[in-house]
């Protein structure tokens, strides 16, 4: 999803300091999650078209960033999940043909090895995301601890692949 921010997000509701993090040792998933995305929305600037990504990361950055608007903010969205989660965070919605250019997308990892690959799209929105993050001038991706893996599929999870219905048998026969 992508959203225009005021130019007065920052100005008119200034952050607070941001807390050394605790030891990850101490904090459960959810947490480091949440640590996670609210470094992101750090990121965040007044006047940008923001993409966001899907899951349960991505839902901690949008309350955060609903915490700071609070007002009206146009959003692109990658998945119909985030339709209903902007809309809880009081941010209402466009989509990509009217806002084709979009500042920062922030987004979620599946798994990330030692080289910086990754695995998105088990969340079933790859093929938004992927248009969406195309269309950024920046792209940054939300890991916790918990997604960092030795090599790509260490996991034992799924690779993702979307298929749309144009081309769908010669995407088949590569499989």
């Amino acid at each position: 999803m992508a959203i225009p921010l005021p130019h007065r997000l920052h100005s008119d509701h200034p952050q607070p300091a941001v807390a050394a993090t605790p030891p990850t040792a101490f904090l459960s998933q959810d947490e480091l999650k949440c640590v996670a995305a609210h470094r992101a929305v750090e990121l965040v600037e007044s006047g940008m078209v923001l993409g966001m990504g899907t899951g349960s990361t991505a839902a901690h950055a949008l309350d955060r960033i609903g915490e700071l608007l609070r007002c009206d903010v146009l959003s692109i969205l990658t998945s119909e999940w985030a339709t209903g989660r902007v809309a809880a965070a009081g941010i209402p919605l466009v989509d990509l043909n009217t806002h084709p250019i979009v500042d920062l997308s922030i987004d979620i990892a599946d798994e990330v090895d030692p080289a910086l690959y990754l695995v998105k799209g088990r969340g079933g929105s790859l093929l938004r995301e992927k248009m969406v993050e195309g269309a950024s001038h920046r792209f940054v991706v939300i890991v916790d601890e918990y997604k960092i893996v030795s090599r790509l599929g260490a996991s034992g999870l799924t690779v993702p692949v979307e298929v749309i219905p144009f081309g769908w048998v010669l995407s088949l026969r590569r499989l």
